[in-house]
């Protein structure tokens, strides 16, 4: 990586591994704890000494940041409350993406690479909004569904017109691993890269008592860090943070989850034979598990249930519209995630909207048949590749990373749902072929070892992954250094 016209790429929030690969990289700058670090020339990196001051904001619309706040709203309230003082976390968070903005010019970054699949936290929120402000190209790094590897996702501009970077760098071919991952989900198989659904693995998941006390466990634990630097008179600076909930507003997540469960399982009882075997072409919405980066942002327009149902009513459909929710919504603690802070989207008062839209709840412990007359409704989630590597036709909401998909039907296509067309619930081989070739050239040779567990949480700590991903990155970001897009 010698050449004299490479290009700036900055990482934020490198992992350690990364951290290890571009250390001497003079082209590769590291955002994190709030600064840029460069290399000097001992080869060491140092904090870049940046000019501040009012002279350095030029050609800044703060009307173009407040606008692409408010878009980002929901990553910003599923992390801190918005009460009354929601216009002064709106003007900070303004502050700091201007700050990001004004920093990454004086820089001259080309190009942005995420350690992360999609910017769901407020930090890497505020950074991918200062990168579009500032005509930066981003690089995410997003897990598959096949065996978790990383694809580099390519955006210029907004989420919403992210693409495939198209790097092939990588050593994978993924025909035989497509056709053992259909396989499996027709045998009832769970993908290895997602959490086993059985109770014995999760019944403390959906635990209440454990759950408030694990609130109260972690607020003590943040009081007691937080004592310790006072007595050590530490100042930790984290300028890119906004407060979290209270213990209280958490419980209160709780209590509005465990309502709109109460009410779920009482509505949908008996439902279940009616919605396996429809006597005709039906929809059924297959809920995401909210709030997660699978419906906002990737959901982008339509990251609300309630919108998406409002959507297919106005396009003309007046039957009954099954409602199918997410087997995880269950759950109010995980493993990565601690609180799921599922309360923020589902309540009582949510399932009471959706009953006055006319939704028909079904068991959600009963998988959506691959061979049934439901046509699914999804924002972004994986049924639609199943059904499109089976023949299958699924409609989506949001921008997922295989948008495009051959059996896919974006909603933003449909002119009329008044009749649907007898074609979306009929199996069509060419459809199958397609989407395999679609994946296949999405896929093969074109991803990374994911040996930091991203969107996964499966780590991987043998020397041979370690190795690979080593060579996988320098390839990459050999083809960013000198790229023209």
């Amino acid at each position: 990586m010698e050449n004299k016209k490479q290009n700036t790429i900055a990482i934020c929030w490198p992992g350690k591994k990364v951290a290890e690969i571009f250390y001497t990289h003079r082209n590769v700058i590291y955002f994190e704890d709030g600064k840029w670090n460069v290399v000097n020339d001992l080869g060491r990196r140092n904090p870049a000494s940046i000019s501040e001051g009012i002279d350095h904001i030029k050609d800044i619309d703060p009307s173009e940041i407040r606008t692409a706040v408010y878009k980002w709203l929901p990553v910003i309230y599923r992390w801190t409350k918005l009460g009354a003082n929601a216009e002064h976390i709106i003007s900070e968070t303004v502050l700091h993406i201007l700050r990001l903005i004004v920093e990454i010019r004086s820089l001259k970054i080309k190009f942005m690479v995420f350690h992360t699949g999609v910017p769901h936290h407020y930090d890497s929120m505020i950074m991918s909004v200062a990168c579009e402000l500032s005509a930066v190209k981003q690089i995410f790094l997003y897990a598959n569904v096949f065996d978790g590897k990383l694809i580099p996702l390519f955006q210029d501009g907004s989420l919403d017109k992210r693409k495939i970077f198209h790097w092939k760098g990588g050593g994978d071919v993924y025909d035989n691993l497509i056709n053992n991952y259909i396989s499996n989900r027709l045998r009832g198989i769970t993908p290895a890269t997602s959490d086993p659904q059985t109770y014995i693995a999760n019944w403390w998941k959906s635990n209440t008592l454990l759950a408030v006390v694990y609130v109260f466990f972690r607020r003590s634990m943040h009081y007691m860090a937080l004592l310790k630097k006072i007595l050590a008179r530490k100042k930790e600076s984290k300028p890119l943070e906004l407060a979290d909930y209270s213990a209280i507003d958490h419980v209160k997540m709780i209590a509005a989850q465990r309502s709109y469960l109460k009410e779920l399982y009482r509505a949908s009882a008996g439902n279940r034979s009616q919605f396996v075997k429809p006597s005709e072409l039906e929809l059924v919405i297959a809920a995401h598990y909210q709030p997660e980066a699978t419906s906002f942002p990737e959901g982008w327009d339509y990251y609300s249930h309630i919108d998406i149902v409002i959507k297919l009513r106005s396009l003309g459909y007046h039957k009954s519209l099954y409602y199918k929710e997410h087997y995880g919504t269950r759950f109010f603690i995980e493993r990565f995630v601690g609180l799921t802070r599922v309360g923020i989207c589902r309540s009582k008062e949510y399932f009471d909207a959706l009953t006055r839209l006319g939704c028909v709840f079904v068991d959600s412990d009963e998988p959506i048949s691959l061979q049934s007359n439901s046509i699914p409704i999804t924002i972004t989630g994986t049924v639609a590749i199943e059904r499109s590597l089976l023949g299958l036709h699924t409609i989506i909401f949001g921008r997922p990373w295989y948008i495009g998909l051959p059996g896919t039907i974006h909603v933003d296509e449909i002119k009329s749902l008044g009749c649907i067309p007898q074609e979306w619930g009929e199996c069509n081989p060419d459809i199958a072929v397609k989407a395999k070739n679609y994946l296949c050239e999405m896929l093969n040779h074109n991803t990374l070892t994911n040996v930091a567990g991203i969107g996964t949480g499966a780590v991987c700590n043998d020397s041979l992954s370690h190795q690979n991903f080593e060579q996988e990155c320098i390839v990459l970001f050999s083809k960013l250094s000198s790229s023209d897009c």
